[in-house]
């Protein structure tokens, strides 16, 4: 039975494969992480030939790219809000007020009056 639960983390992964690299038997690697062979395995088919540098690289540019994702989300909202209501055709601070009014209960957007 394997150690079920126990998480390593990548860094973790990434040493014990370069241990097997280095001459140590799976067998060994899998008695002393606590971990079935098809877990190695898979650890292996994931990380294998990657390093600590291309492991927070890959990182930085999940992140980088969650947060365009999120741009990219926020700007559409304001294209959808801007073409709903074309607030240059509003002049009279009343009808600015009503769409500013609309827009929040539509969109959940705080706007402001211009």
């Amino acid at each position: 039975m394997g150690n079920h639960g126990k998480r390593y983390s990548e860094e973790q992964i990434i040493a014990a494969l370069k241990e097997a690299q280095s001459g140590i038997s799976v067998n060994d690697i899998c008695r002393k992480y606590g971990v079935s062979a098809a877990s190695y395995y898979k650890w292996k088919a994931k990380y294998s030939g990657m390093s600590s540098t291309d492991l927070r690289r890959s990182r930085e540019l999940e992140l980088e790219n969650r947060r365009l994702r999120k741009a990219v989300a926020d700007l559409t909202l304001d294209i959808q809000v801007l073409k709903d209501v074309e607030l240059k055709k509003l002049v009279r601070p009343k009808a600015k007020k009503s769409a500013c009014v609309y827009m929040q209960e539509s969109f959940g957007t705080a706007f402001k009056e211009a």
